[in-house]
């Protein structure tokens, strides 16, 4: 699925009002400040941390016409070019993510042509990034591209945008999001400037979604179950469908290590990555992958590289609770599974869920690398029942 382009509509509250991002929202301020902006950067961290609005806040500030907020850092939101940007019609802004081909459906990947244009075709409207990087700016000083996934850039694609980054035209920045920055081409990272985003604390998140409606004990409630992650509590807060999938894997972590198959435990964790693919899918995301041009279909294996990753999130919370539970069980994210976390706690000793921990992050690493998702959960299953 797509990650959803940065929102617009009314210019976005500053860099400093992100939750939990104070450090991130410093360095680039203080770059803007000393005239020190570079060419291209790597925003790097948890998924639904705020990589990508920071994306689009840092774009606003760059873009913005006004000298008394170029001076603090800010965008004053009531020029020319806040506007433009605000109406999503900026020429100097460009958000790159997954396109729509040519039957209508969503691509699997950041393809070679939304960097650099085919041989010997017509001149393409709009200009991939390459071309449309070598003009000047309309409005401003600068030209801001956001690449979000940019660990999906395929490597053709990956291998045109190196060239960007090694010859930087002087008005250009290019901003590169990723919750994988270990699957992003290496050559690209290593001349982007990284910026690291962190989990933000839970009760700035409660207190964000109390302020936009939500009864106190429901915002505490999703704010635990977040990890530290905003925009989860806010997509949980809309989307009942994922705390019913997240319901349904707690269920089945509660029984383990009940005897059952390692293919079973990986079929059903898989099972639930799909339910929740379809759940919480894009309106445009295509249901039937049987026409896609091959290499671009979205397979059960693709639909699982986007969802099993929030899964294991899930489940490395309920084994974090499980450490807890009984020595300090005011610290439980799962509030409402304490009973059933306590229950299989008796059964566990603290090395076999430290294990556990292991093994999910082991299979986040792998699946981070472009692993098979499919044999990533069944190690990981086998692992999960030797306890």
């Amino acid at each position: 699925m797509a990650p959803a382009p940065p929102p617009v509509g009314n210019v976005m509250d500053s860099l400093d009002s992100l939750l939990g991002q104070a450090r991130p929202a410093a360095l680039l301020r203080r770059a803007v400040k000393h005239e020190r902006v570079s060419h291209a950067y790597l925003f790097h961290g948890p998924e639904q941390v705020g990589k990508a609005a920071a994306a689009r806040r840092f774009a606003e500030i760059l873009l913005c016409q006004d000298p008394a907020a170029n001076r603090k850092a800010e965008a004053c939101g009531g020029c020319r070019s806040c506007r433009l940007l605000a109406a999503g019609t900026h020429p100097d802004f460009r958000y790159l993510t997954f396109e729509v081909d040519e039957r209508g459906r969503l691509r699997a990947e950041i393809v070679l042509h939304q960097i650099r244009p085919p041989p010997n075709e017509p001149r393409p409207h709009p200009l991939p990034l390459l071309p449309d990087a070598q003009l000047r700016s309309v409005e401003g000083r600068y030209k801001v591209y956001v690449i979000d996934p940019a660990d999906r850039l395929n490597p053709e694609a990956g291998n045109a945008l190196l060239k960007c980054l090694e010859e930087p035209p002087p008005h250009v920045v290019i901003i590169l999001v990723s919750a994988r920055p270990a699957a992003v081409l290496p050559t690209l990272v290593s001349r982007c400037q990284p910026v690291a985003f962190h989990l933000a604390d839970t009760a700035a998140i409660a207190a964000e979604l109390e302020s936009r409606g939500l009864p106190p004990e429901r915002a505490r409630f999703l704010a635990a179950l977040s990890g530290g992650r905003p925009g989860w509590a806010f997509q949980a807060s809309a989307q009942p469908e994922l705390l019913e999938t997240r319901d349904r894997l707690c269920a089945l972590l509660g029984d383990l290590p009940a005897p059952r198959g390692a293919l079973r435990l990986a079929g059903d964790i898989g099972a639930l990555g799909l339910q929740l693919w379809e759940a919480t899918r894009a309106p445009e995301a295509p249901t039937d992958d049987a026409a896609e041009p091959k290499g671009e279909r979205l397979t059960p294996e693709r639909k699982l590289r986007e969802k099993v990753p929030e899964l294991l999130e899930m489940m490395l919370i309920w084994y974090r609770d499980l450490l807890v539970v009984e020595t300090a069980p005011e610290l439980v994210s799962n509030l409402d599974h304490r009973e059933t976390l306590a229950r299989q706690r008796k059964r566990l000793t603290a090395s076999d869920i430290t294990a556990a921990l292991d093994r999910l992050e082991a299979a986040r690493w792998a699946i981070g690398r472009n692993a098979s998702v499919s044999l990533a959960l069944e190690c990981l299953a086998v692992g999960l029942l030797s306890a």
